[in-house]
């Protein structure tokens, strides 16, 4: 069974290192373009994560109104649940959010390792991401339910699936949002402590002198 461990030795590489080297902490990222895009620094991300989140709901619907041969079905919606957990783990995640996730093992045990930029990131971006991920794990569990209820035994695994790959992604950023939450007061309280020891130097310095 995965257990947490935020404080494990020989942690990954960290892959927003080389951005953060690049970046000053906490600085607001230049956004432009269009009006369309203005408000987004990633608005091909956005596409590509609406689109996969949508591909195997729309096939889910499909499934329900038309009468088209079930393997395809099963087939096409099966790729797409797949493709939803890569893209939204690796991908979406990395360039809406800023934070990543992903797990290793250490002796026989699994363990979760949190990633997450010293930046802010778009609010639209933000809100587009948690946005899908909230939604498609509520979407799964409802059709689960109503599968169940109406004894559609045959869509039922795949809407367990489903529920299942995206309710765990989604469990997997809160707890990659808590922990980047948790950095940032911890950097900011160093700040804010550093400031102050330098500030009762200064006037030590200036009562010796």
């Amino acid at each position: 069974m995965a257990e947490f461990n935020p404080e494990m030795p020989s942690a990954p590489t960290d892959y927003y290192q080389a951005d953060s080297e690049q970046q000053a902490p906490k600085k607001e990222k230049q956004i432009s373009g269009n009006k369309l895009t203005r408000n987004t620094s990633h608005p091909l991300m956005i596409i590509v994560y609406l689109l996969v989140k949508a591909y195997p709901l729309t096939f889910g619907l499909v499934n329900i109104f038309f009468r088209i041969n079930q393997a395809v079905i099963y087939i096409c919606q099966a790729v797409g649940i797949v493709l939803d957990f890569y893209t939204s783990k690796n991908l979406a995640g990395r360039y809406l959010a800023g934070i990543r996730w992903h797990t290793y093992v250490v002796e026989g045990k699994t363990y979760y390792y949190f990633e997450s930029k010293d930046i802010v990131m778009s609010k639209l971006d933000k809100s587009v991401f948690w946005g899908g991920m909230w939604f498609s794990p509520i979407y799964y569990l409802a059709f689960t339910f109503a599968d169940f209820f109406t004894f559609g035994f045959l869509k039922l695994p795949l809407d367990i699936l489903g529920m299942f790959a995206t309710g765990s992604n989604l469990i997997a950023y809160l707890r990659c949002s808590k922990d980047a939450k948790a950095k940032m007061k911890e950097m900011a309280q160093g700040v804010t402590k550093q400031a102050a020891t330098a500030a009762v130097d200064y006037q030590m310095n200036q009562v010796m002198q």
